[in-house]
Formats: C-alpha cells, sequence, structure tokens
C-alpha cells in the first residue's frame, strides 16, 4: 500500500521529515561531501538514500538525461527523489515487518 501511494500528494510534501531526508541526500551528492551535518536522527536512511541518488544519476548521465551524475534540477520531472525516498520508507517497513 505504501509503495502504491508514493506519488501521493506530489509535487507537494505533507510530512517535514521527507525534506530533511531527501534535501541532506540531495545535498551530499551535489556537494559531493559525505558528512549530512544533522546527527540528531541514525543516518542509515540519509546515506542509502545519496548513493541510491548517485548511482541514478550516473545511469541518467550514461543515457543523456544529465550532463552530470549532480545535476537533479535538469530533469523534467523534480518529485523523483521525493519518489524514491517514499519508495525507500517503504522498504524499510517491509523489512521491519519481516525481522519482527
Amino acid at each position: 500500500m505504501r509503495a502504491w501511494g508514493a506519488d501521493w500528494p506530489l509535487p507537494w510534501v505533507t510530512p517535514e521529515d521527507e525534506l530533511g531526508y531527501v534535501g541532506r541526500a540531495m545535498s551530499m551528492v551535489k556537494n559531493g561531501d559525505l558528512n549530512p551535518y544533522w546527527f540528531i536522527n541514525p543516518t542509515l536512511v540519509t546515506y542509502v538514500l545519496a548513493a541510491q541518488y548517485w548511482l541514478l544519476g550516473a545511469l541518467g548521465t550514461l543515457l543523456g538525461w544529465l550532463p552530470g551524475p549532480a545535476d537533479f534540477g535538469a530533469l523534467p520531472d523534480r518529485s523523483w527523489p521525493l519518489r524514491l525516498g517514499r519508495l525507500e520508507s517503504a522498504g524499510w517497513g517491509a523489512a521491519a515487518v519481516w525481522a519482527t
């Protein structure tokens, strides 16, 4: 159900935590700095998101969609980082159910 609703209500964001994790992960990729400068919550989610953003950016560069791995602003659909973060969150939730 969470994966099915990953697009809701994009491009608007309602939970405040989304922008925290997504924004930090995107700035890590954009700046090339692996320090999120925010350690209130554990940073595993931020690092996994940053790795996914970098891999998708590299794939977009190879396919000619992006000038470079950190050039997310060149894509016409700017809601994909939030969508990917929501899908990752759904995966963490499913893994927690399985582990329980």
